[in-house]
């Protein structure tokens, strides 16, 4: 709202709402939004290595091709973008 607005509301004795932020909740709230578009990220690019190998290649090349895929060591923040053990 507007400073006029509330000034309004005050002179007019009319009831208003006092919001308080609470940082460690808003950093919270940011960490899982990061995540979940992370997350997203990860599904979305699957989803493009399927639909490519399904596309180009026979079901049992395709089958172990996903096999392949998903057994790719898991990359983490933690390890420097170095598959971790």
């Amino acid at each position: 709202r507007t400073k006029t607005e509330y000034i309004r509301a005050r002179i007019l004795d009319e009831h208003f709402r006092v919001v308080t932020v609470d940082k460690s909740r808003e950093d919270f709230v940011r960490r899982l939004t990061e995540f979940t578009a992370a997350l997203n990220k990860i599904g979305v690019l699957y989803n493009q290595a399927v639909r490519a190998i399904n596309a180009y290649h026979s079901v049992a090349t395709a089958k172990r091709m996903l096999g392949k895929l998903e057994t790719i060591p898991k990359f983490s923040s933690d390890c420097n973008s170095k598959p971790c053990n």
